[in-house]
C-alpha cells in the first residue's frame, strides 16, 4: 500500500514543471464562488483552459 501511494506521488511531481515567469496561462475556475457565502480562507480551484506545452 505505502509503496503505491509513493509511485503515485512520483507520478505527479514527475509531472511537473515551471512555468517561467511573466508567461500568459489561461485558466478556468473550477468550483463558482459566491460572494454571499465565499469565507476569508476558502479554496478557490483553478484549471489550465488549454494543454501546456514545454520547449517552444
Amino acid at each position: 500500500m505505502r509503496l503505491s501511494i509513493a509511485i503515485l506521488c512520483l507520478c505527479f511531481v514527475a509531472g511537473a514543471a515551471e512555468i517561467p515567469a511573466g508567461a500568459h496561462v489561461a485558466l478556468q475556475l473550477v468550483n463558482a464562488v459566491d460572494t454571499r457565502t465565499a469565507q476569508v480562507g476558502d479554496y478557490v480551484y483553478l484549471r489550465t483552459a488549454s494543454p501546456i506545452a514545454g520547449g517552444g
